[in-house]
């Protein structure tokens, strides 16, 4: 009942994009603030795990680590996040890069927060970012960042950056790149056309093949797995 209230509450403030969820067996990994659901028993030690926009928050990538000992690659150029990683970090399995995703690769305007507490900027003029406070910033492709690790595919992808999600989704269908489970949180109350954006891009990952499985409390951090993935 009280998930339901949310929804009509968010649908309404332009949060909450309607999905079918796949009704199978899964599991919350991390905080409330930083998790998703994981399809159960769906990776192990040997998965190739991409973990992008980290910010000040590891605990999905703890919990993958600890449960199933795979490495995870994680990638955020963001200042504020380099510093965290490098002060609170310490396992080898955890391997990390502070460059961008996007769609292609080169500098970027990476708009810095409004309030100077938090930690997630982005490349978007979105809601939450100063936007005549910026830095350049070293971006690359999915595809070159794969290419450069000798991954020719992904078990996992985890996105949660800050509107930057859309323009890799795109770059994900044009290239068809292979991830058998995306995991992103969407931003459709970061911007104007936020929510249609949103909906094209559920729209792009149903037509590669995915379905969802799992939605957060929050309703914005959504789970999708490949539906070959489900028939194996």
């Amino acid at each position: 009942m009280i998930k339901t209230l949310k929804k009509i509450k968010y649908f309404f403030e332009g949060k909450y994009i309607s999905v079918n969820i796949n009704k199978i067996s899964k599991q919350w990994f991390g905080n409330q603030y930083g998790g998703f659901y994981l399809a159960q028993n769906s990776i192990d030690k040997s998965s190739i795990f991409y973990s992008i926009g980290i910010g000040e928050d590891i605990s999905f990538d703890e919990g993958i680590m600890d449960r199933y000992g795979c490495k995870v690659f994680a990638f955020d150029p963001t200042p504020k996040s380099v510093v965290w990683v490098k002060e609170n970090v310490t396992t080898q399995n955890f391997v990390f890069s502070p460059i961008g995703v996007a769609k292609e690769k080169g500098s970027r305007k990476f708009y810095l927060p409004t309030n100077n507490n938090h930690v997630s900027g982005s490349i978007h003029d979105i809601k939450t970012i100063n936007n005549s406070n910026s830095i350049d910033l070293k971006f690359d492709s999915l595809s070159n960042i794969m290419k450069d690790n000798n991954h020719s595919k992904l078990d996992l992808l985890k996105m949660d950056i800050e509107g930057a999600e859309y323009e890799v989704i795109d770059h994900i269908q044009k290239n068809n790149i292979d991830i058998k489970q995306i995991l992103v949180e969407f931003h459709p109350h970061f911007e104007k056309d936020g929510k249609k954006k949103t909906k094209k891009a559920i729209e792009k990952l149903e037509k590669m093949g995915y379905s969802c499985f799992g939605l957060s409390e929050s309703l914005l951090e959504y789970s999708f797995i490949k539906q070959r993935v489900l028939c194996i």
